[in-house]
């Protein structure tokens, strides 16, 4: 039985250990930091290239909204593309979403989409009039003139795999109305009580504005996870942040108008 059972517990254990590395410190995850003028947007799992994603009616959104930054949490593009094709690949994502303007701060995803690479600092490139950076993990975001400011990442630090957090997260909104993954995020970081952090990753959109924990949800349809987006609008207003949200109800025909 023990040389049947040491194997098991020692697979678990380096499964956990992968899948789960926010439950043992977050020591070897880089924070960036940004400063930027506001209003910026949040938003997250875009899956441009995917069949099945909504990218379309997000950028009739953003073409109705105020902004300075478009902030992506990870998974903008669906499929993993190198390193040496990173100039066409972000092209060809912008100008699927019509940004012609203004600046881009993107969280890569370290697992099977966005750019095969790791950026240990912040990689400011240029495409047309955008300003693009690129930034793995997490990343701190100050908006000018405020006090305060917000964290976002793509959330695999609280799961590595998407399914696993796609479990979570339905767990926790079916039994809590919370976000497990955006929660075990905030838990890691140990920040203050009014820094607000923004999470994508398992698809499941959810807001909780008291704990001040969000999950922008995602553009793509998935098997297992039907898209459900959300867009955070985020403003600086008497040195304090204005967080607002934009659920978005997807219709079946991408060409009808989403209902707000």
């Amino acid at each position: 039985m023990l040389c049947i059972a040491m194997p098991m517990v020692i697979a678990i254990a380096i499964i956990m250990l992968y899948n789960f590395p926010s439950l043992f410190g977050l020591s070897k995850a880089k924070i960036s930091v940004i400063a930027v003028p506001g209003p910026i947007i949040v938003v997250s799992d875009i899956h441009v290239g995917s069949r099945k994603s909504y990218y379309t009616v997000l950028r009739r959104l953003i073409e109705r909204i105020r902004y300075t930054t478009v902030v992506i949490a990870g998974d903008l593009i669906d499929e993993r593309i190198p390193f040496s094709n990173i100039l066409s690949g972000l092209k060809t994502a912008l100008e699927a979403l019509g940004l012609e303007r203004g600046r881009v701060i993107y969280v890569v995803s370290t697992a099977s989409h966005d750019i095969d690479g790791y950026f240990e600092k912040p990689l400011h490139i240029a495409i047309n009039n955008i300003t693009i950076s690129i930034v793995s993990d997490i990343v701190r975001i100050i908006i000018d003139g405020c006090s305060s400011y917000i964290y976002v990442t793509h959330g695999e630090y609280t799961s590595r795999d998407g399914v696993i957090a796609y479990i979570l997260d339905r767990i926790g909104v079916a039994l809590f109305k919370k976000s497990i993954i955006a929660l075990i995020m905030r838990k890691a970081l140990d920040i203050e009580k009014n820094v607000w952090v923004f999470v994508g990753h398992s698809h499941v959109l959810s807001i909780e504005p008291l704990l001040k924990v969000a999950n922008t949800g995602s553009w793509d349809d998935r098997v297992y996870a039907s898209a459900k987006p959300g867009i955070g609008v985020i403003r600086c207003i008497d040195n304090r942040l204005d967080v607002k949200f934009i659920k978005v109800s997807l219709k079946t025909n991408q060409n009808q108008r989403p209902i707000l």
